[in-house]
């Protein structure tokens, strides 16, 4: 769909993420990328745990002259789930019937539909219509994206009510990027139960978790993904869970700056 952030992953616990630990480290990394070429415009976002985020937006700003954002354009808790702590309950029952299944073409206007309403609440990186058909089609197609279908009575046919998709995959950890309910099926519990179907099924096909970003205001996605298995997310302890951390994505001035999608 588009090109992909700088996106930086530690290789060190969250706890030595210091100021002094990092800049020395940043400031290598930004040489070495100018060293290689990259190009000002290149350089839409930075996502990566927070502390490297805020640094790295700063010392590029002082290097570039490019002007970063704020707040930042996402801020969300890392958070995972295993086989060990999947919790099994069930969400409330909709009326009628459904079905949990991964999503085919036949589903392409719908899957469509709801990915241009995530796109909406997503600035900058918004999707037209068009737009949002191309990504369904991509989704569908690489089989990254599951749906709830939900008949009820009285109805002709099925409608798609919510739909999960992941899309940064390993060999052991596959990555839940997008999770969206259409506005007439929310309250009834579709995505909470469509995540909790959606890890099972990676988890028992060979991986080892599920990782997922929480935006930090919002609370009732903390609440299902909690209820789903994910750690970390139970405001009630404040037990440190290694791997359950604070992310941002940082953007770039955008009129110097060719914007990317992902």
């Amino acid at each position: 769909m588009g090109k992909y952030p700088i996106f930086i992953v530690a290789t060190v616990p969250f706890s030595h993420l210091t100021s002094q630990f990092l800049a020395p480290r940043i400031y290598e990394l930004i040489l070495a990328m100018k060293r290689a070429g990259i190009p000002l415009q290149r350089v839409y976002s930075i996502f990566a745990p927070e502390p490297i985020a805020r640094l790295f937006a700063i010392i590029w700003t002082e290097f570039t002259g490019v002007v970063h954002y704020e707040p930042p354009y996402y801020a969300a808790m890392l958070s995972f789930c295993t086989r060990s702590s999947l919790r099994h309950q069930q969400a409330k029952l909709v009326h009628g019937s459904y079905n949990l299944r991964i999503a085919s073409m036949s589903d392409l206007q719908a899957v469509a539909e709801l990915c241009h309403g995530f796109a909406a609440e997503s600035e900058p990186f918004i999707l037209d219509k068009s737009g949002a058909l191309k990504e369904a089609e991509i989704l569908i197609r690489k089989e990254q994206v599951w749906v709830h279908e939900v008949q009820t009575e009285g109805s002709a046919r099925p409608e798609i009510a919510c739909l999960v998709a992941y899309t940064r995959n390993t060999q052991t950890t596959a990555t839940i990027t997008k999770v969206i309910t259409s506005p007439r099926h929310r309250g009834l519990g579709c995505a909470q139960r469509l995540v909790r179907q959606v890890c099972k099924h990676l988890l028992y096909s060979g991986k080892q978790s599920v990782a997922l970003y929480v935006a930090h205001d919002n609370g009732a996605a903390g609440k299902v993904y909690h209820n789903v298995g994910f750690l970390g997310l139970d405001k009630s302890h404040d037990q440190v869970i290694e791997g359950v951390e604070p992310w941002s994505e940082i953007g770039f001035d955008r009129a110097k700056v060719q914007l990317g999608h992902w």
